[in-house]
């Protein structure tokens, strides 16, 4: 028996002359790949239904637990026509996109991350400029709820919450050593570094509703810091994660992204 899945549509991929291979993120069974057949053909009965970043309602079903889902019919709830037409909000949208393919496990169940997922691109079709903090905020809720961080500026050698200065983190189990603890424990460690005070701002980010985006006010430099530190976390989990202060569409010079496990970045 066929059964309705809201889901937003990642990727789609052609396979053979009339076929497609889709990827959703869905409501109701998280992360899925499904079988579209004749979705290429003229006069095909799903449209646009199954382009990347649309919001869709698909009707399939699985023949067996592990096979591919079937897609019988789709329909379109939202095209998120804005940020298709518009190239920085179409490379800002494919940020979470990877991060949600390379992060998220096959039929895990993730309500959340969806309902956050849905409403940064609705955030992201109205916005006009702040893209960058909008995705500070969306990538700090999204690794906390999937168990990544952000982490609390509190040593792990001395019990002592930092207040100010540079702090080495692991994103891999939450710990966090102050400088000199750090030290102590020899200054060829791999683990990222960064202020304090911007893992304490990624912190309060991350437990925050992404529409109080509108009353942030954030300098050039503390935005950078961030997009910075939201890397060094990524890139810990997703192999080749392309950094988003590399990416041509901020219009400004980035700094110099430095993280993963095999650079030590020193705190001096």
């Amino acid at each position: 028996m066929a059964f309705e899945r809201y889901a937003l549509i990642l990727r789609s991929v052609r396979y053979g002359d009339d076929d497609r291979v889709v990827t959703f993120f869905s409501l109701e069974e998280g992360l899925l790949t499904g079988f579209a057949r004749g979705a290429n053909a003229t006069g095909n009965r799903f449209g646009a239904a199954l382009s990347p970043l649309t919001f869709s309602s698909l009707l399939g079903r699985h023949h067996t637990p592990d096979s591919l889902f079937r897609l019988h019919k789709a329909n379109v709830i939202d095209p998120f026509s804005e940020i298709r037409n518009d190239y920085d909000k179409l490379v800002w949208a494919g940020l979470p996109v990877r991060a949600i393919l390379c992060l998220l496990p096959a039929h895990v169940q993730e309500p959340a991350l969806f309902e956050l997922f849905l409403h940064y691109l609705c955030l992201l079709e109205k916005e006009n400029s702040r893209y960058g903090l909008l995705w500070i905020r969306f990538s700090a809720r999204m690794l906390r709820i999937m168990g990544f961080g952000p982490l609390i500026p509190v040593c792990q050698g001395c019990g002592l919450e930092i207040l100010i200065g540079k702090v080495r983190f692991d994103p891999e189990n939450g710990r966090v050593r102050c400088r000199d603890c750090s030290r102590m424990d020899g200054e060829k460690s791999r683990e990222p570094v960064c202020q304090a005070d911007s893992l304490r701002l990624l912190e309060r980010f991350s437990g925050e509703d992404l529409r109080k985006s509108e009353s942030v006010v954030l300098s050039d430099h503390q935005e950078s810091q961030l997009l910075e530190l939201i890397d060094q976390m990524i890139s810990w989990h997703v192999h080749q994660w392309t950094f988003s202060q590399a990416l041509p569409f901020l219009k400004k010079t980035p700094l110099p992204v430095r993280t993963g496990k095999n650079e030590h970045l020193s705190m001096s």
